[in-house]
C-alpha cells in the first residue's frame, strides 16, 4: 500500500541508485521528486507514513525535526547527530546495515502502539527547538563574550 518517495535529485555520481530503482520490481512505487521547495516540504511530511533518514553525516537533522513537527514518525541513523537531537522520539539504525534499516521500518509500521508513541514523543520533542529559542540562546552567548 505504500510508496517510497525520495525527496530530492539522484546524485549523478552514484548511478547505481537510478539503476537499482529501474531494476526494482517495485519501481512503479518509487517516486523521485527532484527539487522540493520549502513551501512544498510540509505536504510531503504530512503525507508520509514514516520519514526515514539513512544519513552518514548529519549536522543537525533539521529535516527530521520538520517531519516530527508534522506528526510523522522518524527512523534515522544512529551514527549522526540524530540520537542527540531526537532523543527517544525516533527509532535508530546503523545506516550501513540494510537489514537493520528494513527491520526498523517494519517494526514502526507494524506496531501501532509504537507508531502512536513516536508521533506523540515527536510532537513533544520539537517543542525544544524553535528559531526564537535559537536567537535568544545565541544572544546570551554574545552578551557573555
Amino acid at each position: 500500500d505504500l510508496q517510497l518517495v525520495i525527496a530530492g535529485t539522484i546524485d549523478p555520481r552514484f548511478p547505481e541508485v537510478k539503476e537499482t530503482i529501474e531494476s526494482s520490481a517495485y519501481k512503479e512505487d518509487i517516486i523521485v521528486t527532484n527539487f522540493v521547495s520549502e513551501e512544498d516540504l510540509p505536504y510531503l511530511y504530512n503525507a508520509a507514513k514514516l520519514f526515514v533518514l539513512p544519513s552518514f553525516i548529519e549536522g543537525f537533522g533539521l529535516v527530521a525535526i520538520e517531519s516530527l513537527a508534522c506528526g510523522t514518525p522518524v527512523i534515522g541513523s544512529n551514527t549522526t547527530s540524530l540520537p542527540e537531537v531526537l532523543e527517544d522520539a525516533a527509532v535508530y539504525f546503523d545506516p550501513k546495515n540494510i537489514s537493520e534499516i528494513s527491520q526498523a521500518i517494519t517494526k514502526v509500521l507494524n506496531d501501532q502502539e509504537l507508531y502512536n508513541n513516536l508521533r506523540a514523543r515527536g510532537l513533544e520533542q520539537v517543542k525544544k527547538y524553535s528559531w526564537r529559542i535559537c536567537a535568544i540562546e545565541t544572544l546570551k552567548i554574545y552578551e557573555t563574550s
